[in-house]
């Protein structure tokens, strides 16, 4: 199957060429401060992290630092020649105000910086909540939004400015991930159990069957792992004392190779993870695709993975 933005390429590979419009707005050899990285179990967040960290090294992106939403310092300065870049995701919204509020901070605050988020999904329960964070957004100068969905870009445009633009996940720059397993077996059920999950996604399980949430693939001892680097985050907003960058990477790394070997165990992947979907699809396991409460999932299928052949969508949405 041919991709029909690039004709002559497989629809994985356009895709992640399509990541290459972002350096339009963030040109090659960039000097760049990477805010609001992921510091916690979502494989999903990691999986972005990960993409957006190839992306920056294959294009000489020069990373002046590095701050998550635990450890970032009141009152940082930042070069003037440099360029702020948040996090893509599914967090632009009011689902997850921690996330939004680091945004807003640094927005409000360095209007003589470039400010760029990465590919986004948009959602808003309270309409109010949109307004105010227009008035935010439409406040700075120079702010640059990608958006990973025609939903998401239309709610951008309307209400955040002219600046916006369509393109998708960063985890598809992790495109091709190989990984040789010729004794694949049974499905696998990846199914969301968190504030987005959808009710009306029934399952009929039978023995061949798997069924499992990101947070089931991370044992004791990794959460351990994880909250201590999390503190140690949080001791470096005013000591910068201990390795916790650093740490994280690594384990954030086990944490994906770990994803991808439990993956390649399997011949067919049935999920409400996007992420679930995009692993699959980048490497090639065929998979199904189920909503999650909002409509994100097929929102992101219908914009861009729907070329990809051995990738399907169903609605089970009452």
């Amino acid at each position: 199957m041919k991709s029909q933005l690039y004709p002559d390429k497989n629809p994985m590979d356009s895709l992640k060429q399509e990541l290459n419009h972002i350096l339009d707005i963030i040109p090659k050899g960039s000097k760049i401060a990477y805010l609001e990285y992921p510091v916690y179990g979502n494989v999903g967040d990691i999986l972005i992290m990960k993409g957006t960290e190839v992306f920056f090294s294959e294009n000489n992106m020069h990373v002046i630092r590095r701050h998550s939403f635990h450890d970032f310092p009141p009152n940082i300065r930042f070069p003037s020649d440099s360029i702020l870049v948040f996090q893509g995701g599914g967090n632009l919204g009011d689902l997850y105000g921690r996330h939004q509020e680091m945004r807003e901070y640094f927005i409000n605050r360095y209007k003589k910086h470039r400010i760029v988020i990465l590919p986004q999904t948009i959602y808003f329960r309270n309409p109010e909540n949109l307004d105010r964070v227009s008035q935010i957004f439409r406040g700075h100068p120079d702010l640059h939004i990608f958006t990973r969905d025609k939903k998401s870009f239309s709610i951008a445009r309307q209400h955040f400015g002219e600046n916006v633009y369509l393109t998708p996940d960063m985890a598809h720059f992790l495109w091709p991930i190989k990984v040789s397993n010729s004794q694949k077996s049974g499905h696998l059920h990846l199914l969301r159990t968190d504030i987005e999950r959808c009710n009306a996604v029934l399952l009929n399980s039978n023995s061949e069957e798997h069924i499992t949430d990101w947070p089931g693939l991370i044992s004791q001892w990794e959460n351990l792992v994880i909250r201590i680097i999390v503190e140690m985050h949080r001791r470096n907003r005013n000591l910068h004392i201990f390795p916790a960058r650093s740490l994280w990477y690594i384990l954030s790394q086990h944490l994906v190779n770990k994803s991808i070997n439990f993956f390649a165990q399997y011949s067919f992947i049935k999920t409400s993870r996007l992420h679930g979907h995009i692993l699959a699809c980048l490497m090639n396991i065929p998979n199904l695709l189920l909503d999650n409460s909002y409509g994100k999932n097929n929102m992101y299928y219908e914009t861009w993975t729907f070329r990809v052949p051995y990738a399907k969508f169903e609605n089970r949405k009452k």
